[in-house]
């Protein structure tokens, strides 16, 4: 009887172990490709938010005729290869 009981103890701490296991695993997968994507747009100081901020004043500035085509063009270049 008691045997029993140490087994089933047992196996309940063994499946509760996986599943932190597995729930660890999946925040790990989840976590790390922003982490490399963040670390890319970290090396030029630009985050995703930025460029596209930057992007649509561009079009706004391009499209009110403060600039034109060519220096947009420039301009939209030279902000996508940081």
């Amino acid at each position: 009887m008691i045997v029993s009981i140490i087994y089933i103890l047992t196996l309940f701490i063994l499946f509760f172990v996986i599943f932190l296991a597995i729930k660890t695993i999946m925040k790990i997968r989840n976590i790390s490709p922003n982490k490399k994507k963040n670390k890319e747009f970290s090396k030029t100081g630009i985050t995703d938010n930025d460029l596209i901020s930057k992007l649509k004043e561009l079009k706004k500035m391009h499209q009110d005729g403060v600039i034109n085509k060519t220096e947009f063009k420039l301009a939209k270049d030279k902000l996508l290869k940081k």
